[in-house]
């Protein structure tokens, strides 16, 4: 049962996030800076202990990034409604 819920939930979120993908990004929650200092506003799929996961506005293509030696930081950016 337990399982269940987590398995939807995780299902439900996976075919949010590729609806979004097929319709262009539209919403940024994150800023990258990268280790030569330049700046992305991005919308951050995913992330692990490795890589960052990310698509650009307008983006349909997800963008995967060492974290290690090239991120220097990753800002969750503010909601304005």
């Amino acid at each position: 049962m337990v399982l269940s819920y987590f398995l939807g939930i995780g299902i439900g979120l996976g075919l949010k996030t590729e609806n979004e993908l097929r319709n262009g990004i539209k919403r940024l929650d994150h800023q990258i800076t990268f280790s030569n200092y330049k700046s992305l506003n991005v919308k951050v799929v995913g992330r692990n202990s490795l890589y960052i996961f990310y698509a650009l506005q307008g983006g349909r293509e997800v963008i995967s990034t060492p974290i290690d030696g090239n991120v220097v930081a990753i800002k969750k950016l503010q909601r304005f409604k």
